[in-house]
Order: C-alpha cells, then structure tokens, then sequence
C-alpha cells in the first residue's frame, strides 16, 4: 500500500463519518464493530483493557458517539449494571464501504485528488 492510498483511505473515513472528532473516536468505533463481527459485544472494561485511552477519556469518548448517533448503548440482560455498546447499522454501511475499498485497493470515492468529471 502506498502512502497515498493511506492518506486517501483516511480522508474517506473523516468525511464519511463526520463528527468523529480524534483518533480514539475512530479506535472505539472500529475495536467495537470488529467485536460485534466476531458475534460479540464490548463494555466499557474490556475498551479499557484494549489501551485505547484512560478510563475517563474513553467514557466521555464513548458518551460523545453515542450522542452523535454512531454507538448505541444497550444493558446485559440479566444485570442492568453492565453496558454493552454496538456500532450504528448506519455508521456500518459506511465503513463496509470502506471495507469494500480497501479490498479492491482501489482510491476511496470522492478522494483527494481524484479527477472531476
């Protein structure tokens, strides 16, 4: 992979998602929606013990995309203390799309640099 492609792939995602507003923002959405394809949920322990920030930052992280629509927050059936976060059904089209890109490895649509037609 290039640079280039690099720099392109990340310009999608900014302005395909955007209101993700820091790099955690975008290590939240991504460690949790690789753990709901694997048929699982994370709660806020387990994004803790992924490094992605400090427990503080990764709730106010977390309390923002929920805000904005991105992450839904859902309770355990059976223990109302313990929260489990999913990923948006909208939010996941788009990076399938990026999936999509990526495997193709192709340039993103609407990339910098792209030729207009």
């Amino acid at each position: 992979m290039s640079f280039k492609l690099l720099q392109d792939l990340r310009h999608f995602v900014w302005k395909a998602v955007p209101l993700i507003r820091t790099k955690i923002d975008l290590d939240i959405l991504t460690a949790i929606g690789a753990a709901e394809e694997e048929g699982r949920f994370l709660n806020m322990k387990q994004l803790g013990l992924l490094g992605i920030g400090s427990s503080a930052t990764l709730r106010r992280r977390i309390a923002w995309l929920v805000k904005c629509g991105y992450l839904s927050q859902m309770h355990v059936e059976g223990d109302g203390r313990v929260a489990v976060f999913r990923v948006n059904p909208r939010v996941k089209k788009t990076f399938a799309g990026l999936g999509a890109v990526l495997k193709s490895n192709s340039r993103p649509p609407g990339a910098a640099g792209q030729a207009k037609k």
